[in-house]
């Protein structure tokens, strides 16, 4: 006897791996077929394909006609819509009929306002781009500003013609101080295509960027050039006596400068000639600095001569210039009927109390000199007190401020 719980199994047993499928059976009464029965099945199983594949093209046929036929009824009405639309237009619009021909377009959108300093500084980094080279971050930040200080930078020519370049379009600066850098001719050139554009600048400062004498020529050219400038500096610039030459022409024509510096220059004896000439013909020049010059004898003779035909000068400085008795008295006798002159800058001149003495006598006639720098002069100090009283006086004299610091205790130069 078998129980129900065997039976169960043996029910649900899986078929063995030995017993055939019905797949390996239909596999098996393929492969018993013949040959010939297998091509008969497959060229009928062809036909079926392509009566299918002729179906499906009718039907394509038949819908692509309706929808030209469609299309062709669109455009029938559009023709029409649009000859009534024309007979309309020349009738004109109808009493009910909206128009809109009369409404406005919208206003056009504001272009976008770009500030004028940021737009210098994109130029000015442009042109850095274009001559490969780092813009200076000290320029960039005082671009906008009205007084404009890059000293001590290392600027050379490519930032000369960059900084050239934003002055252009620059209407905010009225000061430009670039001393200390190494702009040279070829940079002050770029520079000076930048200032001649510029209606705003009113002090240039170039000094000490080795402009020699083709520099010279362009700050002359620059002085004749109806600018506003009004004041230029322009000190250690290896200025000869070409230099000078070029200066003094420019000298003769200009009508606005008012201040202009040139200490600290290799000016010899033909250059007091030729600055004498250019100050006999300028009345607006008011504040000069030529300190620092080895004019020699003859050529600070030629210029103190040239002082007499002057009656615009207010401030002279001829510091350390070497002066000797001769020179004193000739300055004298050029500044005895000047009523213009206010200060007088003789320091570190080598003069002595004898000296100083001669200057005061022969100054006696003018009326308008305030104040007198004779420091750093080899006089000795129990001297002062005698000058001083000896300046009191003197009731004709005007003078009211005199320097007298660093004197030495002996004299030691020859008067």
């Amino acid at each position: 006897m078998v129980s129900t719980r065997r039976l169960s199994r043996l029910q649900h047993r899986r078929p063995s791996r030995f017993q055939p499928s019905t797949a390996t059976k239909t596999q098996r009464n393929d492969t018993t077929k013949g040959p010939r029965k297998r091509r008969e099945d497959e060229t009928t199983q062809r036909d079926e394909n392509k009566k299918n594949r002729d179906t499906h093209k009718k039907k394509d046929t038949d819908e692509g006609g309706e929808q030209m036929s469609q299309s062709s009824a669109s455009e029938s009405t559009s023709e029409s819509s649009c000859s009534t639309e024309g007979k309309r237009i020349q009738e004109g619009p109808l009493e009910d009929e909206y128009d809109d021909s009369d409404a406005l377009d919208p206003p056009p959108s504001p272009a976008p306002i770009v500030d004028e300093p940021e737009r210098v500084k994109v130029m000015y980094t442009a042109v850095c781009l274009d001559t490969r080279t780092v813009p200076s971050q000290r320029y960039i930040r005082e671009i906008w500003r009205q007084r404009v200080v890059v000293c001590h930078q290392g600027l050379d020519h490519r930032q000369g013609k960059a900084i050239a370049v934003s002055l252009k379009k620059n209407y905010t600066v009225r000061e430009l101080y670039l001393r200390d850098n190494k702009l040279g001719a070829n940079g002050f050139e770029y520079l000076f295509n930048g200032l001649i554009l510029n209606n705003t600048l009113r002090l240039l400062d170039v000094s000490q960027n080795d402009l020699g004498t083709e520099g010279a020529e362009l700050l002359a050219a620059l002085i004749t050039r109806e600018t506003p400038l009004e004041c230029i500096l322009s000190a250690g610039n290896c200025f000869g006596d070409m230099a000078a030459k070029f200066l003094g022409e420019a000298l003769k024509s200009n009508d606005r400068l008012l201040e202009l510096d040139l200490s600290c220059n290799l000016f010899e004896i033909g250059s007091g000639k030729s600055l004498a000439e250019g100050l006999a013909q300028n009345m607006n020049l008011k504040w000069l600095d030529l300190s620092y010059n080895h004019f020699r004898h003859a050529g600070l003779l030629a210029l103190l001569t040239g002082l007499k035909q002057n009656t615009g000068l207010r401030s002279l400085s001829l510091a350390w210039s070497c002066l000797d008795s001769r020179h004193v008295i000739a300055l004298g006798k050029s500044l005895q009927d000047n009523c213009c002159l206010l200060s007088l800058d003789l320091s570190g001149c080598r003069l002595n109390s004898a000296a100083i003495l001669k200057l005061l006598t022969t100054l006696q006639g003018n009326t308008s000199l305030k104040t007198l720098n004779v420091s750093d002069n080899p006089f000795p100090i129990c001297e002062n007190i005698k000058l001083l009283s000896k300046l009191k006086l003197m009731d004709s004299l005007a003078i009211e401020n005199v320097y007298m610091s660093n004197i030495k205790r002996t004299a030691s130069w020859r008067t």
